[in-house]
């Protein structure tokens, strides 16, 4: 696993662009202590107005994305990368999530 993807895992900060072989991606756009709060969406969504709210604490966001190998059950793994850190997520949170953080359907 790169530096960019761990770091970004154990730290998930706004701003955090996760991706799948570039068809699916994940947007941290908030965090609030021990929750994290994504948009996530299948290519071709439209961010953040197309995408899927969600708020997980840290320890589901990182098995959200983690996997262990079945060879040793020992080695951690993400099924999706970290691609940047730091985009510009400004007003989505506000946009999407209620004030007590629970998602607009």
């Amino acid at each position: 696993m790169d530096v960019l993807t761990s770091t970004a895992l154990i730290d998930p900060k706004p701003g955090d662009h996760w991706t799948e072989m570039f068809n699916w991606d994940l947007f941290v756009v908030g965090r609030d202590g021990n929750l994290v709060l994504t948009l996530e969406g299948a290519r071709p969504c439209s961010y953040p107005d197309g995408a899927k709210s969600e708020v997980r604490s840290l320890d589901d966001f990182s098995n959200h994305l983690s996997y262990k190998t079945n060879g040793y059950n020992t080695q951690p793994g993400t099924w999706a990368v970290c691609v940047e850190r730091g985009r510009d997520v400004s007003g989505w949170k506000k946009k999407r999530f209620h004030k007590i953080w629970s998602p607009i359907q």
